[in-house]
């Protein structure tokens, strides 16, 4: 930016040097323009050669000037020419960097679109993710809830079970004590017990009973 402000000053610096030397041209051509008129007119005038010597004199000195100022001016060209072409240069330069610049900035944005897209696609894929876990785990909330209900539904079973065979064999018990004692009619050991066998509420059975002396017999 600062170079940018020198190479504008020093354009308007040259531009007002060239108008102040073409002012000046104006200024001494006029001067020689009269100076000539006046000169011709005098010689018209028939006037003393002293007076139209210093006259001429005059006209050369201002013709000296206005030969310095084309001088000055054709100097000045060159040097606008030249500063042209090196403003040019630079102009050019200033374009090549400004074009630079822009191509960096547009690389530069499109990196941040970029990384803006990977971060979007980065907190989609961490959402799936949580949205999964969270998934998984009231997933595995249920089945450890269903299997806890299960679990206590089995041991209410079992509990259930228990007290009926409990019940069960209290009624067994109940019945056996009102089953009468029976006496064999002979010493001897149990050696067969038929099932019993259940009709209209009664249940019997068929107890095999061998004698003392026959089981000595078979044990000779």
């Amino acid at each position: 930016m600062i170079h940018d402000v020198l190479v504008l000053v020093n354009f308007m610096k040259n531009n007002n040097l060239a108008i102040n030397i073409f002012f000046a041209i104006a200024i001494a051509q006029q001067k020689v323009q009269e100076q000539e008129q006046m000169i011709v007119a005098m010689n018209d005038m028939k006037m003393q050669s002293e007076i139209l010597q210093h006259e001429q004199s005059k006209l050369k000195k201002l013709q000296s000037e206005l030969d310095q100022s084309q001088s000055e001016v054709e100097q000045a060209q060159a040097k606008l020419s030249a500063a042209a072409i090196i403003q040019n240069q630079e102009l050019e330069q200033l374009q090549t960097n400004v074009n630079l610049t822009d191509s960096e900035l547009q690389l530069a944005k499109s990196r941040l679109e970029s990384a803006k897209n990977r971060r979007q696609i980065q907190e989609y894929q961490a959402s799936v993710e949580k949205g999964k876990r969270s998934q998984t785990e009231t997933q595995a909330r249920q089945d450890f809830e269903r299997s806890r209900l299960q679990y206590d539904e089995s041991v209410r079973n079992k509990d259930y079970q228990l007290a009926q065979l409990g019940i069960s064999l209290s009624a067994i018990e109940d019945k056996l004590a009102d089953i009468p004692i029976v006496r064999s009619p002979k010493d001897g050991y149990v050696r067969k017990i038929k099932p019993w066998v259940g009709k209209d509420g009664k249940y019997t059975t068929t107890i095999t009973i061998v004698s003392m002396s026959a089981s000595k017999s078979e044990n000779k």
